[in-house]
C-alpha cells in the first residue's frame, strides 16, 4: 500500500483532466446507447472514404463531382433493385416451393455407400428441417429484413455523400481541439488509413464480383437450379474468410446433386479450384502489400464483431482490422516497443509514416537519427520540461532522453519550482506559457527572484503571437515547433556551455 506522501492529492488533479475523464465517460455512454446509429455513421464514413478517389477523378469542381458520383450511385442502386433483386427473389421462391423434390433428388443422386445415403436421407427428412409453409414464412421475414437493410443503406449513402462534401472541413474542426502533436498524428492516421480502406474496398469489391461471376458460370454451365441466387450468395459471403466459402459451397453442391452425381462432384471440384486460385493468386495480386492482415485475425474479428453488433458491426470491423498496422505504428509504438513494431512493420513496409510522426511515435532511434552512446546517468545534463500538455511532455521526454539528456517534467509552474529546488543542477528549462496553478511568466518571475536560479536559462514554448512580453527568458520557440529545431536549440545551448553530451549529439 502506498504511503500518504506517494498519493496524488486531489487538489493537484487539474480541472482539464477531470473534464477529459467526464467527457470520455459521457462519450462511451452515448456510443453504447446509440450503437446502431453509430454503426451506420461508421459505414457512411467507410463508404465516403472508398468513394473519395472516384470523386477526385471527375474533372469538375468538388461539389459538382460529388453530385455526379451520387447520381451514378443512385442509378446503379436503382438498376440493381429493378432488374437484379426480382430475379434473385424469384429463384429463391422456386427453390423453396420445389424443396421436397430437390430433397428427394439429392438423396437419390448423392454418391456413397448405402449407410451414408441413409444418413443423408435421415438428415434431409429430419422433422426439424422446416416444410414449405414454414420456409415461405421465413422468406417473408427475410424479405422484410432486406427492405429494412435497403432503407439503412439509403441513410448510409446520404451520410457518405455529406461527408464527401463537407467531411474534410469537419475533420479539421475536430482536430483543432487537440494539441499540435496529436493533431498531426490524427491527420497522418486519417491519410494512411484512408489509403488502406480504399485499397481494401477496391480489392474486396473486385474479389466479390469475381466470386459471383465464377460461381454463376460454374453453376450455369452445369445446369444447377438457382444459379443466380447461389452465385449472389457466393459473392456476398466471399468477404468472410473460410467460413464464407464453406457456407456458399454446401448449398451449391447439394443442388448440383439434384441434377446428377457427376454435376454435384463437378461443382465441388470447380468451387475448390476457384477458391484456391483466389486465395493464392488473385487476392495477393489485388491487395499487394497494402494489406497484410492474417485471415485468422479477420475471422476472429468477424466472429467477435458479429456477436456484439450483428452483420453491420462485422462489416465495419474489417477495414478497421486492415488499418491496425497504421494505428500501431503511430499511436502504440512507444507502448509496444521498437522490437515489436519493427517485426510487425516487415509485413507492412509500404506504409509511409512521416518523419516527424515517426519521431513522436517510435523515438529518435527508430526514425533513423543517431543516438548518443550510453553514458553514466549522473553525468547527463538535466533539462526541466514544464508543460501541462501530456502529449508534448511525453514527446519531449522521450526524444530528449534518446539524445542523451536527463529530463525532469512538471505540469505547472509550482511543481516546476519544487523540482528545481530538489535538483539544483538543472541546466535548462523548457517552459510552457499557459498552464494551470502557476503559468510560465509567474514561474519565470519566481525563478529570477531566487539567487540560486537567477541566471538559469529558460526557453519558452508558446503558441501566442505576442512574444515581446517574454522578459527574462533566453529565447522562445513558437508552437507548433519541429522537433529538429528544439533539439538544435538545446544542443547549441549546451555546446556554448561546453557540454560533452551536447557536442556528441550534434547531427
Amino acid at each position: 500500500m502506498s504511503s500518504p506522501s506517494e498519493r496524488l492529492p486531489l487538489r493537484d488533479v487539474s480541472v482539464l483532466a477531470l473534464v477529459k475523464i467526464a467527457a470520455a465517460v459521457a462519450l462511451t455512454y452515448l456510443v453504447v446507447r446509440t450503437f446502431d446509429i453509430f454503426l451506420l455513421v461508421l459505414l457512411g464514413l467507410l463508404l465516403a472514404v472508398s468513394l473519395d478517389p472516384l470523386v477526385a477523378r471527375v474533372p469538375l469542381e468538388r461539389r459538382k463531382a460529388v453530385g455526379v458520383v451520387a447520381l451514378a450511385f443512385v442509378a446503379a442502386a436503382a438498376l440493381f433493385g429493378v432488374y437484379f433483386l426480382p430475379a434473385v427473389y424469384a429463384q429463391a421462391m422456386n427453390l423453396i416451393q420445389g424443396f421436397p423434390d430437390f430433397r428427394q433428388s439429392i438423396v437419390e443422386q448423392i454418391p456413397g455407400s448405402r449407410d451414408f445415403r441413409h444418413t443423408v436421407s435421415r438428415f434431409l427428412t429430419n422433422p426439424r428441417i422446416p416444410d414449405v409453409q414454414v420456409l415461405m414464412a421465413h422468406s417473408l421475414r427475410v424479405l422484410n429484413q432486406v427492405l429494412k437493410g435497403l432503407a439503412q443503406f439509403f441513410l448510409v449513402g446520404i451520410f457518405a455523400f455529406y461527408l464527401l462534401l463537407d467531411g474534410r472541413r469537419a475533420f479539421k474542426w475536430v482536430a483543432d481541439f487537440f494539441s499540435a502533436p496529436v493533431k498531426l498524428k490524427l491527420q497522418t492516421t486519417a491519410t494512411e488509413t484512408s489509403k488502406v480502406i480504399q485499397a481494401f474496398a477496391r480489392g474486396q469489391l473486385f474479389l466479390c464480383v469475381c466470386s459471383f461471376l465464377a460461381s454463376w458460370a460454374i453453376l450455369k454451365a452445369a445446369g444447377v437450379p438457382g444459379a443466380l441466387l447461389l452465385a449472389t450468395l457466393a459473392g456476398v459471403l466471399d468477404i468472410i474468410p473460410v467460413v464464407g466459402f464453406i457456407t456458399a459451397l454446401i448449398p451449391a453442391v447439394l443442388l448440383g446433386f439434384t441434377v446428377s452425381s457427376g454435376t454435384g462432384l463437378w461443382v465441388l471440384g470447380a468451387y475448390l479450384v476457384y477458391h484456391f486460385f483466389e486465395v493464392y493468386v488473385t487476392a495477393p495480386r489485388v491487395y499487394g502489400r497494402s494489406l497484410k492482415v492474417s485471415s485468422l485475425v479477420i475471422l476472429l474479428g468477424l466472429l467477435v464483431a458479429g456477436s456484439i453488433g450483428g452483420v453491420l458491426c462485422a462489416i465495419v470491423v474489417l477495414p478497421m482490422l486492415a488499418s491496425y498496422p497504421i494505428i500501431e505504428r503511430i499511436w502504440l509504438a512507444k507502448y509496444l516497443g521498437p522490437r515489436v513494431v519493427s517485426q510487425h512493420a516487415e509485413a507492412t513496409e509500404t506504409i509511409q509514416i512521416p518523419e516527424q510522426v515517426r519521431v513522436w511515435s517510435e523515438g529518435i532511434e527508430a526514425a533513423g537519427r543517431p543516438v548518443v552512446s550510453p553514458i553514466d546517468e549522473a553525468s547527463r545534463p538535466k533539462i526541466l520540461v514544464v508543460e501541462d500538455d501530456l502529449d508534448i511532455s511525453d514527446m519531449l521526454t522521450e526524444i530528449l532522453g534518446n539524445e542523451g539528456y536527463r529530463v525532469l517534467r512538471a505540469d505547472n509552474g509550482k511543481r516546476g519550482l519544487e523540482l528545481l529546488f530538489d535538483h539544483p543542477d538543472v541546466g535548462l528549462v523548457l517552459l510552457d506559457r499557459m498552464m494551470p496553478v502557476m503559468d510560465g511568466p509567474a514561474f519565470l518571475a519566481a525563478l529570477r527572484s531566487s539567487p540560486d536560479f537567477a541566471r538559469l536559462p529558460v526557453i519558452f514554448l508558446t503558441a501566442a503571437e505576442d512574444t515581446e512580453t517574454i522578459v527574462g527568458a533566453a529565447g522562445y520557440l513558437r508552437k507548433p515547433t519541429r522537433l529538429e529545431t528544439v533539439i538544435e536549440v538545446i544542443q547549441k545551448h549546451f555546446q556554448d556551455r561546453r557540454s560533452p553530451v551536447g557536442q556528441s549529439a550534434v547531427c
